[in-house]
């Protein structure tokens, strides 16, 4: 929980371009702690749902072949009561 502000600053910053591998993961991440921690992400769910709109905002910088479209995933976790 303590890094989550330093990696959502990461996310958004202009050297994350094509950063689809750091999206995809912490998607994965956000997914898995959601399902089994929630009271742990229940912590820093505003900055986690503040760097979910800032993804999604600029999901086009993290196009990748490889991991698909992530936006869905993150809709999901918006969408999600505790996140």
């Amino acid at each position: 929980r303590f890094h989550a502000p330093a990696a959502i600053n990461d996310l958004l910053s202009d050297e994350a371009d094509s950063a689809a591998d750091a999206v995809n993961s912490s998607c994965t991440l956000i997914e898995f702690r959601l399902d089994h921690e929630p009271a742990e992400i229940a912590l820093v769910g505003s900055i986690i749902r503040e760097g979910i709109l800032g993804i999604l905002e600029n999901v086009d910088r993290y196009e990748s072949e490889m991991y698909g479209d992530v936006a869905p995933r993150y809709r999901v976790l918006l969408s999600r009561p505790e996140a």
